[in-house]
């Protein structure tokens, strides 16, 4: 086995991957002992943590649908990982099928350990495809710590954990961290966020507490949710589950201090994508806040959507918007790679669900302007908070409404000489029903609060400061500002004549 690692093309991503997932094939056909099987295993390791990294520099940021060649690398990426979990699991089913006095409980635990470790590899690279994992997957990953927990080692200490693993020695804290994972909302998270909350995972499953029981032990759990099904755990009424055998109980509230630390330290806008995708880089507030919801089971919908079926005129990009609100006659044409035409699935007064045909790439947190009237007219602007892929073509946008309308913006800084273009940027009215004052849109990465700007609208020029971050994502930062030439009226002056929100919702 050594020798032909050592001759494996690892240059050549693709043959390499070829190689080991027929190799990972044919050596569980052979007839050898789970011993045996498991120092292959262990020899191979090196090569698919390679593979993994060479891998994801394909298919990592790849907006949807993602292109053909991201496509088929995430899709090697996730068989790698299933074959891979398949031949451990193999190595335990032939120790299980020797005499129990003989059988090598060590190994039996590492073996269920590393195959649950590389299904929540293949777990997290379906969710960096915003697809369903395979068939079958949530079955087997409950499963395997259904086993260990059976056998009493769900909780013991692996001697050699993989290093990708992090303090996630014990199934248990494993198990914990692909649950956290699922719970986390990974179509509302970017590809890049969901490898870090992933690997800041491996560190934090081990402070909660995960038990089994009746309504005892739900009650100092923050969720209960159902192992026994092929699906993603949702958190459900422990009172009303029709097998209480089948419930597991988390307590998360050991994760807050970790969380409130973890936000101190962050900032309020994302940073610049730099360095390897295997990088960890720390998670912005708002990526921070939307964990804390969803691992207390507080992330709930708040309004109710309707069905709907109609077709709506999108324009993707901040660019773009800024030129149909600028009152440009021609806004980007259909095909130009900015405007798209999909189907309105469902809307609520606070979003909507959009599917189209995926001719526009696009990704969490992009900037929409959306039509909203039949004349084609009047847009809203909104930002995709989650997405989808309802198959290889077909893609789901689920958008948040900012504002019912925009002011086109160029933005320079306070005295910056004035040389070249101007920055766009959208100056969106007070949304009351939400309780956030007028606020400007302005490109992601640029612009932190204190800094003082020079805004030009129609209406002319005014000077404000910006004050404090209300949203940020890859494609924008949105700020609150106080105005430096009318002190009396921080936050508004250039919005006045612009209508409430109150034409958002007449129009949804």
């Amino acid at each position: 086995m050594e020798s032909w690692v050592a001759a494996l093309p690892l240059a050549n991503v693709g043959e390499t991957a070829r190689r080991v997932f027929h190799a990972l094939q044919a050596v569980q056909e052979e007839n050898i002992s789970g011993a045996q099987l498991f120092r292959v295993l262990e020899q191979l390791r090196p090569v698919i943590a390679y593979l993994s990294d060479a891998l994801a520099r394909h298919y990592h940021d790849a907006p949807l649908p993602a292109p053909g060649k991201s496509r088929k690398a995430a899709a090697a990426a996730g068989a790698l990982y299933d074959a891979f979990a398949q031949a451990y699991e193999r190595v335990f089913e032939n120790i299980a099928l020797q005499n129990r006095l003989a059988q090598d409980g060590d190994l039996y635990l590492a073996a269920v350990h590393r195959a649950l470790s590389y299904r929540g590899e293949a777990l997290l690279v379906a969710c960096q495809r915003y697809e369903p994992p395979p068939p079958g997957s949530w079955l087997k990953i409950n499963a395997l710590y259904r086993m260990a927990e059976e056998r009493g080692m769900h909780a013991r200490e692996v001697s050699s954990p993989l290093p990708r693993d992090g303090a996630c020695t014990t199934v248990k804290d494993l198990y914990t961290r692909v649950v956290l994972l699922a719970l986390a909302g990974p179509e509302r998270l970017t590809q890049q966020e969901l490898h870090d909350v992933y690997e800041l995972l491996a560190a934090w499953a081990p402070h909660c507490r995960l038990s089994r029981g009746g309504l005892a032990a739900a009650a100092d759990a923050m969720l209960s949710f159902e192992r026994a099904m092929d699906a993603p755990p949702a958190p459900i009424d422990p009172a009303s589950a029709p097998n209480p055998e089948a419930v597991l109980h988390l307590d998360t509230r050991q994760l807050e201090p970790l969380l409130k630390r973890a936000m101190e330290h962050a900032s309020a806008t994302p940073r610049r994508p730099r360095g390897e995708p295997s990088a960890r880089r720390a998670l912005g507030r708002h990526v921070l806040r939307g964990l804390h919801r969803a691992w207390r089971a507080l992330d709930r919908r708040r309004f109710t959507r309707a069905a709907a079926r109609a077709p709506v005129r999108a324009i993707l990009g901040l660019s773009a918007c800024h030129k149909v609100f600028a009152g440009h006659n021609a806004p980007p044409a259909r095909g130009s790679g900015q405007v798209f035409t999909a189907e309105l699935d469902n809307e609520s007064a606070s979003g909507a669900r959009l599917r189209y045909g995926g001719e526009v790439a696009a990704r969490v947190g992009d900037l929409l302007a959306v039509n909203i009237s039949e004349n084609g007219i009047t847009h809203g602007i909104a930002v995709v908070r989650w997405l989808k892929c309802a198959d290889t073509d077909t893609v789901e946008l689920g958008l948040q409404w900012l504002a019912p309308r925009a002011t086109a913006l160029d933005i320079r800084r306070l005295g910056a000489p004035v040389k070249g273009e101007a920055l766009h940027g959208l100056l969106l009215p007070p949304v009351q029903a939400a309780g956030i004052g007028a606020s400007i849109l302005v490109p992601a990465y640029l612009f932190h609060p204190g800094e003082m700007l020079v805004l030009k609208s129609r209406r002319g020029e005014e000077r404000v400061k910006l004050t404090r971050v209300v949203d940020a994502t890859r494609a924008y930062t949105r700020f609150h500002y106080r105005s430096l030439d009318n002190e009396d009226e921080p936050g508004e002056p250039l919005s006045r004549s612009s209508p409430g929100h109150s034409s958002l919702w007449s129009g949804l």
